[in-house]
This record gives structure tokens, sequence and C-alpha cells, in this order.
């Protein structure tokens, strides 16, 4: 009896956890997205900013990531998986600054707090998907990405 009250406990857990499904228009995300290439912006901390458009060949790498119906994401470096995540979306829906073409977002991933170093912004089309921070690579106080990914 008391393995029985456990295995619902874990079942119960398991079920509970909090992940958007991907729904109500967010299934614009479901499939593989390769990354294309990054603006990149740095030196801003110390008053010179300069700008570089980094890419797969510049990088010697290659990014995607994979979205599943079920509100999980897969990124991966040069095709061998880096992290698999919930996704928990912040926001979703509004025009974005990318023109009326794109769908803003804010999603932070695993979490239920707002941890910045597991926040992604960006927008979304059909077959672009921006990202604002986070993939591939990080924000910090003297550099900014913008990442730009097509759909498979």
């Amino acid at each position: 009896m008391r393995i029985l009250i456990v295995l619902i406990g874990f079942v119960f857990l398991f079920f509970s956890c909090k992940k958007d499904k991907l729904e109500d228009g967010k299934e614009i995300f479901i499939g593989t997205w390769n990354w294309i290439y990054t603006d990149h912006e740095y030196y801003i901390c110390i008053g010179m900013p300069q700008e570089e458009v980094l890419t797969p060949e510049t990088e010697h790498r290659n990014y995607s990531m994979e979205f599943f119906e079920k509100g999980i994401v897969k990124f991966y470096e040069n095709d061998n998986l880096i992290s698999r995540d919930r996704l928990i979306f912040a926001q979703y829906g509004n025009v974005s600054g990318f023109g009326a073409a794109y769908t803003s977002f804010d999603i932070y991933l695993n979490k239920y707090n707002y941890d910045k170093d597991n926040y992604i912004q960006g927008a979304v089309s059909s077959d672009t998907l921006i990202f604002k921070r986070l993939f591939p690579f990080k924000n910090n106080d003297c550099s900014k990405y913008i990442s730009y990914f097509v759909k498979e």
C-alpha cells in the first residue's frame, strides 16, 4: 500500500509540473530552427560600442533548437545536445518591434520565478525566430546579442 501511495505521489508531481504546451498560436514554434547569424554589439560598458556579425562560418559552430508540442525545447551545438528545458511563457502575442509579421514572446526555461539567466526574449514569424538573449550567446553588461534562426 505504501508503494502505491508513493507511486501515485510521483505521478502527481510529474504531471503537475508547470510547462506550457505549444497551443493557441504557439504551435508556430514546433519544429527545428537553425542559427543563421547574430548581430553582436560589444565594448558597450567602456563607451566605445562596436558591432560585428557572427555566423556559423566565423564561429566554426552550428547551433539549432527543436521545439516540441508538449512545451519542451532542446538546444544543440554542432548537432550535440547541450540542454533540454521546459518552456514557461511569461508573455506571448504582442506585436513586436520587428514588424507586423512577428509576434513577441518572453519565455523562462525551467523556472517559475524571474531568473534572468534562464530568460529568453524575442519574436517569431512563420519562418524566422529571433532571440534577443540567452542562446546561442549570453548578453552581459558589455555585450548584446540578437540571434536569428530559420525554420527547417
